[in-house]
């Protein structure tokens, strides 16, 4: 388990309210994107919003606690089977289920295979380790991403 770095006030205010709002969901689910380097210790990428991927059951049980609207239609790049936003006060949480990328051999899922939580109360906030962030960061493939995966190269450990 990590402890977090000193973070901005709105997504930590964001990180609590998810954290309580998490509890007690079945499968596994994990915080990826620029919330999810914060939490790695990327000090310099600012976090634009809290992209989750769960399983679709539990996607949809988040975002009505979350009181999220679920979005229909997909992007040229990205598809999800389930996508929902919910606006806080703070950050704007994105969940997200049988998330898709576009690349030039086709569409491919974005499936974490490895989980790294955060100490986080009430419930630790689960990553995909560092390796594994800079995978989906090339995955993604767009410039912010690119140079986003060689921020995280920089991190020790």
């Amino acid at each position: 388990m990590i402890a977090p770095l000193d973070l901005p006030a709105p997504l930590v205010r964001t990180l609590d309210r998810l954290s309580l709002a998490a509890g007690g969901l079945d499968g596994p689910w994990w915080i990826f994107g620029s919330a999810a380097m914060r939490l790695m210790g990327a000090a310099d990428i600012e976090a634009e919003d809290v992209d989750l991927l769960l399983g679709q059951a539990d996607a949809e049980r988040l975002a009505a606690r979350l009181g999220a609207a679920r979005i229909e239609g997909a992007g040229e790049r990205f598809r999800s089977a389930y996508f929902a936003k919910a606006q806080t006060d703070d950050l704007r949480i994105e969940i997200m289920s049988g998330l898709e990328v576009r690349t030039a051999e086709g569409w491919r899922r974005v499936s974490p295979r490895t989980r790294t939580l955060v100490a986080w109360a009430p419930h630790p906030l689960p990553l995909p380790d560092r390796e594994e962030l800079i995978e989906i960061c090339r995955l993604f493939g767009r410039p912010k991403d690119i140079a986003r995966a060689a921020m995280l190269e920089q991190l020790s450990g």
